[in-house]
């Protein structure tokens, strides 16, 4: 507000018109520090001043085994946006757990790449990934093995708990966070940064224009993907959440990743796993 200056160790560096302010200690006056740990590319930032950061609980073996085959500090950004919505931030994480809703939600857009309703899943902990299948695979079966690549056959998809999605693909990443507005459970701000691979920068000519223009428009399908089909009817679902006439939701068997959100939510909360049922009875 008064362009106060700080350096990048958050020290107060500069004060306009000195003078006129006051005297002040600027070794006083510096950014409040963050707990703050950079580990495979990716930096991790505690919001509470006195968290605590356990990277080897939070990605567990699996993540910390499997990030660094992806050269994530490699990425350069390319894009980024923001979506307020007028939907719970876990909805908004249920959006990246199942390609059930691909053939309806997303017939125009999404489908034409992907098949829906099938994809590859598994978990540990609070930990989960799974894989959403292209239709790139289908030519590339006809491959031999030595040839396969899994960013061509499919999306890999990580939830890092609780509100983050990494997807890396061929050209570089996708990172969504998902942040609860203050005192309003029906709303939440999605943030979504777009990342290439670093070698793609260095392209030339029309390969460089190429490059440059698959890349904004692969950012833009997926940001207009998610604010104008998914999150518009996370906007939906919130509107009948808020009716209150719904005591009960139901996760069907090819939705494993959404029985993992909300168990995983439960447990930390210290409340009961979501029951299982046979069989839905209309009585």
């Amino acid at each position: 507000f008064h362009a106060w200056s700080y350096d990048t160790a958050g020290s107060l560096v500069g004060v306009p018109k000195p003078e006129h302010f006051g005297e002040i200690d600027t070794e006083c006056l510096g950014l409040r520090p963050l707990p703050a740990e950079e580990r495979h590319g990716l930096l991790f930032v505690h919001p509470d001043p006195d968290g605590v950061l356990d990277l080897d609980a939070l990605l567990g073996e699996w993540f910390n085994d499997e990030f660094p085959t992806w050269s994530f500090g490699d990425l350069i950004p390319i894009n980024r946006d923001a979506y307020d919505t007028a939907c719970n931030w876990k909805l908004a994480m249920d959006t990246f757990g199942e390609t059930y809703h691909f053939s309806a939600l997303h017939k125009d857009t999404l489908y034409n790449s992907f098949h829906g309703n099938v994809q590859c899943y598994d978990d540990d902990g609070h930990l989960h990934r799974m894989i959403l299948c292209r239709r790139d695979i289908d030519e590339m079966r006809l491959l031999p093995e030595d040839e396969w690549d899994i960013s061509i056959a499919g999306l890999p998809v990580y939830w890092i708990f609780p509100n983050v999605i990494l997807m890396p693909f061929r050209f570089g990443c996708f990172l969504v966070r998902a942040y609860p507005t203050p005192d309003d459970p029906g709303r939440h701000v999605s943030r979504v940064d777009f990342y290439m691979k670093s070698a793609l920068a260095n392209a030339e000519g029309d390969e460089a224009i190429e490059v440059s223009e698959f890349i904004a428009t692969v950012a833009q399908n997926f940001s207009e993907i998610i604010r104008d089909e998914d999150y518009v009817m996370g906007e939906s679902q919130q509107i009948a959440a808020n009716a209150g006439a719904l005591d009960h939701i139901i996760f069907g068997r090819n939705e494993p990743a959404l029985h993992h959100y909300h168990n995983t939510y439960a447990s930390k909360l210290g409340e009961q796993p979501i029951p299982l049922v046979d069989a839905i009875s209309t009585t």
